[in-house]
């Protein structure tokens, strides 16, 4: 048997005849692809451990997928009770290279403050699989934290480098807001919570 290049594409002959010396038709099969390299993927964003404002993602693909898909599931914090998402790849996601800050056509609707651990799936046409890629406690705020001003107010005359703000934030639930008091001196931050 000859030796075969991975990633070459070959075309097959098969002939033969029986004891008799009666010769078979060829069958030829064209195309081939000798294909025994694992194709990889490795994303680069959202980051392990990251609370992200996008459900843009940036992967690198080591070449053409057969099939693909990034999967959410449910971890804690915000509850979702219609996890686990699943996110097939389309044809353009699936070719082989970078994917820069794109959003999948695919995307599901993830819950605001729940935590999720998204993991990546995929196949080549010979049928290899990529290893599992996992980005463990991501958590996905879209929501920009509100800011108040109580020192100083429009038109005030002060005589110190002071001010005080409050930026409340939701956590945990869209409901329960959390006050953070603010006072900038100068080049310093304090919080009183």
């Amino acid at each position: 048997m000859p030796s075969l290049r991975d990633g070459g594409i070959y075309t097959v002959i098969f002939s033969g005849s029986d004891r008799a010396g009666n010769i078979a038709d060829s069958v030829i099969v064209s195309e081939v692809l000798y294909d025994f390299t694992a194709p990889e993927i490795v994303i680069e964003y959202p980051l392990p451990r990251s609370i992200s404002n996008t459900t843009a993602m940036t992967y690198i693909l080591s070449e053409n997928l057969f099939e693909g898909e990034f999967k959410w599931i449910w971890l804690g914090g915000v509850e979702d009770t219609l996890a686990p998402y699943t996110a097939i790849l389309i044809e353009t996601e699936k070719k082989g290279g970078p994917h820069n800050q794109i959003e999948l056509e695919n995307n599901p609707t993830i819950v605001e403050n729940a935590l999720y651990t998204m993991s990546f799936t995929g196949r080549d046409r010979a049928g290899n699989r990529t290893a599992r890629a996992f980005i463990p406690g991501l958590q996905y705020d879209f929501t920009p934290p509100e800011l108040s001003i109580i020192s100083p107010r429009e038109r005030d005359a002060i005589n110190q480098k002071q001010i005080f703000i409050i930026l409340a934030v939701g956590l945990i639930k869209n409901l329960d807001l959390y006050y953070y008091y603010l006072f900038f001196s100068e080049v310093y931050l304090y919080l009183f919570i």
